[in-house]
């Protein structure tokens, strides 16, 4: 594993020291984590360039986001040319995403210092050049029975547009120092779901990267299912057994990758400016940088060890279950590194700079493809789009979209991961964002074709109108698939269709759950049945038995700090298409952020009258908060609200009297959260439970990370409560404890 120098020159593998970023992170304070940069905001950032392979000259890519504002026309580098391919711009204009690419002198680690300015002239690498590299030699993938697929046949083929015709698909990239081309095989025994897609990087020192994928299933083609064969890669001389020639089980809808090189392999491992890259806001203010070992290791909070080679993030096993879940969506577990606005080993690849958890990130995306969720419209080649004719009345498991009967690893919309987006920020790689497109696009083929509650009771998606639902009381699951569509809409490169699409079914949303709590639906019977002062999006009450709440509209609170995080967070990424669609999603955040801020208040005055609710019973589990209509319009099943209760002060004090509870103590310095009570029954509030004597919690970290979204957009009341979390003594003694677990060190920017 490669090595660079840490504390004092000791060489540390996988490690790089966050002093060397140019614009380092300040020091850790009582109030937790640092801000983005300050003086040095101007700078643009050192790209660092992480090579395993002896000294030498080797061509590289990598993706590389951008402040709003920072850079406007194009970036290079300092001392070196390097190629800027721009695919995303913010709405000012200026730089959002671009795909950057160098051919570079790289003795282990290389600095690359960008600037704004306009990259190298002359002709661009052509589509020929690939012949060239190849000589006499080929890349090839053989499927066993199903026959191989050639690249030297592919290239100067006629552009396809059709699933049953091989050829190339796009030229992704067209520059003097690295030129992309996409092809799309056909197995030559013949196979009308299996086909082989060759991801050509050609650079301009007659090197190649080949990245592989093979996927099994398009949208409408009839007989998908599961495919079995023996694979083998050919790379000019080299012949590599795929998964040990054992024969490999292909799940349909799903698909596997692996990256070649024709010439040397540079080995190297793109490390970005954590930093900076939090500045971009284009992910999340994890605030506490240069974390620990532990942080790598298997612990009562990870579910797994992080350590992760280049080989295996660029060379998988297919269908390798990576760092991900074996099922998806399990309830209850404490202990779920996947779910989150960013996964785990993302957030730390932002924060340590190491090649581990960079590794690990890039791997864990090639994972996802086990699951059947890939999607792929015969008649485009790409995502399928919602609005397509006939497309409306299409839906997974009703069979209006082949779909067979077959046994796949559990996906589930409740526990999804973010897919593919980071990687795509820090890799710049096709598959990686047209997956997380898939995801999205998926996620609305999977919900019912019904019109969304309470046009209807069964809460579909609105035909092609494309509404994220909720099935009763899972509000996680609408959470994760806004976020999802979101990150799709965002890195969907500018001036494609699929953006414009996933951009339009975003606003769509907003208008949906916006209108919810502002009338739109006032003329339906039920249709002010959701409105309510207390953040809530979208809730059902819980059948099962909760004693003593039972009888009450109830839910698990914390799914809605959920909500309000990926509202927050998706904000930042500014995806709105029009002034509409920008003021709704503003006002439905705005009204997401009391789930978060009243929760987090002083629960009575000095003088014993109620004021709110206390911050102490923040990490409470299911929680009242209104009475439940049986004979209303059922959302997915659950009776609907007949009524929420007015506020957080009347929640609190209903709560202490159904459970027999007493108020404590809120307002003195140094008081811990009071603990949750545990599962099986009784919920609710409990004066047995005790001190919960830390902030590093599965569920309590969304609450909070909420708050400092809400403190960064200047919502009312959100620094005052976020005080009151870090005066107590709860958060005094553990919160330093993020720097091993930064999905739990979200804070505010400023």
């Amino acid at each position: 594993m490669q090595a660079s120098a840490g504390l004092g020159g000791v060489l540390i593998p996988g490690f790089v020291f966050a002093g060397m970023e140019p614009c380092p992170p300040g020091k850790l304070n009582v109030q937790g984590g640092t801000s983005a940069p300050g003086a040095c905001a101007s700078a643009l950032p050192v790209l660092q360039l992480a090579s395993e392979a002896p000294a030498g000259t080797y061509a590289w890519t990598a993706g590389h986001a951008f402040r709003r504002g920072h850079v406007m026309n194009s970036v290079t580098a300092e001392g070196e040319s390097i190629q800027c391919d721009v695919r995303n711009r913010w709405p000012d204009g200026s730089v959002k995403f671009a795909v950057l690419s160098g051919v570079s002198s790289i003795d282990r680690i290389r600095h690359v210092k960008l600037a704004a300015g306009a990259g190298p002239s002359g002709q661009p690498i052509a589509e020929s050049r690939i012949a060239t590299i190849l000589g006499d030699k080929d890349v090839s993938l053989s499927l066993g029975t199903f026959g191989a697929v050639s690249l030297r046949s592919l290239v100067g083929s006629a552009v396809t547009r059709s699933g049953s015709t091989a050829g190339r698909v796009r030229t992704a990239v067209s520059g003097p120092i690295m030129s992309e081309f996409h092809y799309m095989g056909i197995p030559s025994e013949g196979d009308r779901h299996l086909r082989v897609w060759f991801y050509v990087r050609v650079y301009a020192n007659d090197t190649m990267e080949v990245e592989t994928v093979v996927e099994n299933g398009w949208l409408r083609v009839e007989s998908p299912g599961q495919r079995q064969y023996v694979a083998t890669m050919r790379v000019g001389d080299a012949v590599v057994p795929i998964n040990g020639g054992i024969p490999i089980t292909h799940y349909h809808h799903t698909r596997w990758s692996r990256t070649d090189w024709v010439g040397a392999d540079p080995m190297i491992t793109p490390r970005h400016d954590g930093t900076y890259l939090r500045s971009t806001r284009l992910v999340p203010n994890f605030g506490y940088m240069s974390p620990g070992p532990k942080a790598f290791q298997k612990s009562s909070r990870t579910q797994a060890t992080l350590n992760t080679s280049y080989a295996s993030a660029m060379r998988p096993q297919p269908f390798d279950l990576g760092n991900l879940r074996s099922a998806m969506g399990v309830a209850g577990e404490l202990v779920s590194d996947q779910i989150g606005l960013l996964p785990y080993w993302e957030a730390l690849a932002i924060t340590s700079g190491d090649s581990r958890a960079i590794n690990a990130s890039v791997h864990n995306a090639r994972c996802l493809g086990r699951y059947a969720v890939y999607i792929r419209d015969e008649s485009t080649l790409a995502p399928p789009s919602r609005t397509a004719a006939g497309y409306d009345r299409l839906r997974v498991g009703d069979g209006t979209i082949p779909w067979p009967d077959e046994p796949t690893p559990t996906y589930a919309r409740s526990h999804h991961p973010s897919w593919g987006y980071f990687p795509y920020l820090i890799t710049g790689r096709w598959q990686f964002w047209e997956g997380c497109a898939s995801l999205a696009v998926y996620n609305h083929f999977q919900t019912t074709t019904a019109p969304p509650w309470p046009v209807q009771g069964s809460n579909g998606r609105g035909g092609a109108t494309g509404i994220c639902a909720q099935v009763g009381t899972n509000t996680r699951m609408l959470a994760w698939q806004l976020r999802t569509l979101a990150q799709a809409a965002c890195i969907a490169p500018d001036g494609i269709d699929i953006q414009s699409q996933l951009r339009e079914q975003w606003s769509n949303n907003m208008d949906h759950y916006w209108g919810l709590q502002s009338g739109k639906y006032a003329n339906y019977q039920f249709g002010r049945r959701m409105e309510n002062n207390l953040g809530i999006v979208m809730t059902a009450t819980h059948t099962g038995r909760h004693a003593p709440l039972d009888g009450y509209l109830k839910s698990a609170i914390w799914m809605h700090h959920y909500v309000a995080c990926s509202l927050a967070y998706t904000w930042d990424l500014e995806i709105n298409p029009d002034a509409s669609s920008y003021s709704a999603h503003e006002r439905l955040r705005n009204h997401a952020y009391k789930s978060v801020v009243g929760m987090c208040g002083i629960g009575r005055t000095e003088d014993g009258r109620p004021l709110g609710f206390s911050w102490r019973r923040l990490p409470n589990n299911y929680m009242a908060y209104g009475d439940p209509d049986p004979n209303g319009l059922d959302v997915n099943d659950s009776p609907c609200p007949l009524r929420f209760w007015s506020s957080w002060s009347e929640v609190y004090e209903k709560m202490l009297e159904i459970c027999g509870a007493r108020h404590q103590s809120d307002t003195a310095p140094g008081l811990p959260f009071i603990e949750v009570v545990g599962v099986p029954p009784p919920f609710g509030f409990t004066d047995e439970a005790g001190a919960l004597d830390t902030i590093i919690n599965a569920h309590l970290k969304y609450a909070i990370t909420g708050l400092a979204y809400a403190v960064d957009h200047g919502v009312d009341g959100a620094s005052e409560a976020l005080a009151r979390i870090r005066a107590s003594s709860s958060w005094q003694s553990t919160h330093a404890e993020a720097r091993d677990y930064p999905t739990a060190g979200v804070i505010p920017r400023s």
